[in-house]
């Protein structure tokens, strides 16, 4: 690679790289790929590694200011911006494969960008049709583009824009939608108010690829010093803390900021804060919930953390569990997506009582409600959800 006014002289990179195994017969080369093939595109998180002799050259980077917050970034600095991580498509693919798409050919969008690199999995006779607006372009590339003046085809000949893969398919998981567009992945943001346990098994369950067409892109608190903050920050998940204030002040500052960021999907995991039916009617059947009980037992008003295990116990229940819920102005009152229960022991105590829902019930539930959302799988008829078949 060309990397001008990056190496000094006599300085070189150490680059390694790794060799796969795959049956023949699985291989994916773009034989099979044919009209009417849709294209399936996997968001990046950035710039990736590609283009940055021009981003050097725009921004100044040894002058620039790298570290301060920027409105035009969702609230990140330059810095953290152009140098997101890489994501890596792996276990995404490999889920997707798991999951029934039919994958004809697949293209890594690096230098060259679009133009350059989805025409080399495409066959004689075939082209492609992309609709730009089928998908939102990161904020990073339009700052590059205003402030290098750069025109709209040399964005797309340079950058990824948004698209760090593009698959071409011949059956989806999800019901189909044009054939000229490109399925992009759900926006998931998580409220948190503690610790994040639940925040970390979406993130676990994201890093594995079991989260399908969704990704965690953004972190809000009630509480600025809670330590699922500290957990997203790890991850490189931005996070940010909603204002005090009643709850139509926190409810507005909590719309504004997920409306911002071009969020699909609300989980609260963890969000101890009233908000008001502003957030529901900006997000309607796209706030989910998980409670640590079978609801409608031992939920509703003062039913919240270990609470919920005390008055189980109490009642002598031989099960509990755990629900996941469409959230609506009613507390814990929305339709229930999904249930699990597990037994109760005689030595049960609140705080194992607890573990051990969370553990079997809570961190398993609340990343398959999210990855079926996010492929479209839920259909709201009243008080049922119906979970469509692939």
């Amino acid at each position: 690679a060309e990397m001008p006014g990056f190496y000094p002289e006599e300085e070189y990179d150490l680059a390694g790289f790794s060799v796969g195994i795959v049956d023949e017969e699985k291989i994916i080369d773009g034989k099979r790929l044919a009209e009417g093939d849709a294209l399936i595109g996997l968001a990046s998180s950035g710039v990736h590694s590609n283009g940055f002799s021009l981003v050097r050259k725009i921004f100044d980077v040894e002058h620039a200011d790298l570290k301060s917050p920027r409105d035009d970034l969702g609230g990140r600095s330059l810095g953290d911006s152009l140098l997101a991580p890489t994501r890596i498509y792996v276990k995404a693919v490999k889920a997707l494969l798991k999951g029934g798409v039919e994958v004809h050919a697949i293209s890594h969008i690096t230098g060259g960008g679009f133009y350059e690199n989805v025409p080399r999995m495409m066959t004689p006779g075939l082209t492609a049709q992309i609709r730009l607006d089928s998908f939102p372009r990161l904020p990073i590339f339009d700052l590059i583009q205003k402030t290098g003046s750069i025109p709209e085809r040399d964005m797309y000949n340079t950058f990824n824009m948004g698209i760090g893969m593009v698959l071409f398919r011949g059956r989806l998981i999800a019901a189909p939608t044009s054939e000229e567009v490109f399925f992009m992945p759900k926006r998931i943001a998580v409220l948190v108010s503690g610790g994040g346990t639940n925040l970390q098994a979406l993130m676990d369950a994201q890093g594995r690829g079991e989260i399908i067409n969704g990704e965690i892109v953004l972190v809000i608190s009630s509480n600025s010093n809670a330590y699922a903050l500290e957990r997203a920050a790890k991850a490189g998940i931005p996070g940010c803390v909603l204002p005090r204030g009643d709850a139509r002040t926190v409810t507005a500052a909590l719309v504004e900021q997920l409306k911002e960021t071009r969020i699909d999907l609300v989980v609260m995991a963890g969000f101890m804060t009233i908000v008001t039916g502003e957030l529901f009617r900006a997000y309607p059947d796209a706030v989910i919930n998980v409670h640590p009980s079978l609801i409608p037992a031992f939920c509703g008003k003062g039913c919240y953390g270990l609470h919920v295990h005390e008055k189980a116990l109490e009642y002598g229940v031989k099960v509990s569990g755990a629900t996941v819920h469409f959230v609506n102005e009613e507390c814990d009152a929305g339709p229930v997506i999904l249930q699990k229960a597990v037994e109760v022991l005689p030595d049960d105590t609140p705080e194992v009582l607890q573990r051990r829902i969370m553990e079997q019930c809570e961190w398993q539930l609340l990343p398959r409600a999210v990855s079926l959302f996010c492929q479209d799988r839920l259909k709201v008829e009243g008080r049922t959800v119906r979970i469509l078949n692939v």
